[in-house]
């Protein structure tokens, strides 16, 4: 099941369309990274079955509704529809049967991805394998994101700080990963 969430303001402008999981935990998410977090008064939740599904209803909305902080707002659903089958087609005529396999498999991970919200880098650089020197590359280039989390304070022992990946940064890094290849 995956829900397609609505945030809106206190006039019932709606500010933001997007899909989750777990609406809750996406929250969460956007309470530490949206600049618009606060002005939020009212959330609607809408379940569909396939994340397929969500997606195009997700396409649908952030095109014919006119949110006010999404990214791709200026996009309607024909235009995102057009260029994403034109990449396609480009990409599969290019790729060799080596990487029809990694793309299969790379695009399974993108529908695995959301079951989980957060990943280690180790978790990451084991999931789609690579080095740990790729992946270090990855991230001082800026196509991998991430965000530190504080652990807990043990004895005369620092702090240790974890570095994870949320699941929508994943899949956004198995995207870049994807298109790589295209340019």
């Amino acid at each position: 099941m995956t829900e397609l969430y609505r945030h809106f303001d206190s006039n019932d402008n709606l500010l933001y369309v997007g899909i989750s999981l777990s609406t809750v935990s996406r929250l969460s998410q956007h309470k530490d990274h949206s600049h618009w977090f606060k002005e939020i008064s009212k959330v609607t939740i809408q379940r569909f079955p396939t994340r397929e599904e969500a997606l195009k209803a997700e396409m649908f909305a952030v095109g014919s509704e006119n949110p006010k902080c999404n990214i791709n707002l200026k996009k309607k659903e024909k235009d995102i529809k057009v260029e994403k089958e034109k990449q396609q087609k480009v990409f599969l005529q290019k790729i060799t049967p080596q990487e029809m396999s990694d793309y299969s498999r790379r695009s399974l991970l993108g529908r695995v991805v959301d079951f989980d919200v957060c990943y280690s880098l180790k978790e990451v650089q084991d999931l789609i394998g690579i080095t740990k020197a790729e992946l270090e590359r990855y991230i001082a280039n800026g196509n991998l994101l991430y965000f530190e989390v504080e652990g807990a304070k043990t004895g005369r022992w620092p702090v240790k700080i974890h570095k994870k990946v949320t699941g929508w940064q994943f899949i956004n890094f198995l995207d870049f990963l994807q298109n790589k290849g295209k340019q």
